[in-house]
């Protein structure tokens, strides 16, 4: 299943605002709490996205009907089904290390207008990440109190040489557990350069830990990518900010949540957001109970398909469409 890539990496500012508080994640008690962390209900929801390969562009008019779930290769009954309907709960995470400084700058004068894109009811957290994850904002609907945040950040205080984005991540879904709505569709942005280090710390996360809680927290990963001009790239090389992805990339996270990245520069960061989001309203959202009865701990694959006449239909128009959605889930233990 080939999948689009949403990811915002946002990373943030530890000493900025004097309310900011690491997001602190026990490993000893993070594995004693492994059940809790399980999905813990029958129903599986999916985030399911559909764009035209030739046109990219986001297709909205399907129903229940033009859909088909396999778990394991075996076809589903979609229990529910609904577009744009259910609220969003949004870890935006923020890349704060020193190649993004000049990069957010548009961001933060824009971060409202890009926000105001979301409805009344979701929710955002901000979460900046560099040297070490921090949760600038806990979850709130009052969009204009992350522009705030934003607009106070003192980058320069929260890293040099890119982010940890596995642990990042592992401490953002893990923060998506915290959402005020346990219904709502679990969302993280990360706005990043995608510039990553690896480390082997004993307390930093590892790429087999995020992934596994991304996918067990149905959260949908996407990415905004921010790029360099020419000049910019010459510039930190010289002050010997260098460029790294041996720490992962967003691209992987999205791909096997379901979701999307988009590239961008400075100039155009606030259109790119709000297209994300607007992508985010156009998603689909199913969910099913699984035949296979076996609450075993175990991973199940999920496979999401057009339905076989309207798939022949589209086939005959030389339409092709993508299905972007989370690649699998573990079935919780009783």
């Amino acid at each position: 299943m080939r999948t689009t890539i949403l990811l915002l990496t946002v990373a943030l500012v530890v000493s900025a605002i004097p309310c900011h508080s690491q997001i602190a994640v026990d490993r000893k008690s993070d594995e004693k709490s492994d059940e809790s962390i399980r999905l813990s209900t029958e129903l599986v929801a999916l985030d399911v996205q559909i764009v035209d390969r030739k046109t990219q562009r986001v297709v909205n008019s399907l129903s229940r009907n033009d859909f088909e779930i396999y778990e394991d290769g075996v076809k589903q009954q979609i229990d529910q089904f609904s577009q744009d309907t259910l609220p969003l709960s949004v870890v935006l995470l923020l890349d704060a290390s020193a190649s993004m400084w000049t990069l957010l700058e548009s961001l933060r004068a824009n971060a409202l207008r890009a926000l105001g894109s979301l409805k009344p009811e979701d929710e955002v957290a901000l979460v900046v990440t560099a040297d070490e994850t921090v949760l600038v904002r806990d979850f709130t609907k009052e969009k204009f109190l992350i522009a705030d945040d934003l607009r106070e950040l003192d980058f320069t205080k929260f890293g040099d040489d890119g982010i940890l984005l596995h642990d990042s991540i592992y401490r953002a879904a893990s923060h998506l557990l915290k959402a005020a709505n346990p219904a709502n569709r679990r969302v993280i942005i990360a706005v990043t350069d995608n510039e990553t280090i690896p480390t082997e710390h004993w307390k930093a996360f590892q790429k087999d830990e995020g992934v596994s809680l991304v996918l067990e927290t149905g959260a949908v990963v996407c990415g905004l990518v921010l790029k360099r001009h020419v000049a910019m790239r010459t510039a930190s090389k010289l002050l010997g900010f260098s460029p790294w992805q041996g720490g992962g990339d967003i691209r992987n996270y999205a791909e096997i949540s379901g979701g999307e990245v988009l590239v961008s520069n400075n100039e155009t960061v606030a259109e790119k957001l709000i297209k994300l989001i607007e992508n985010l309203r156009a998603r689909y959202s199913l969910a099913f109970v699984p035949s296979n009865s076996k609450r075993d701990g175990k991973f199940r694959r999920l496979k999401v398909r057009l339905a076989s006449e309207l798939e022949q239909q589209l086939r005959n128009a030389g339409t092709n469409l993508v299905i972007s959605t989370r690649s699998g889930y573990y079935a919780a233990k009783k």
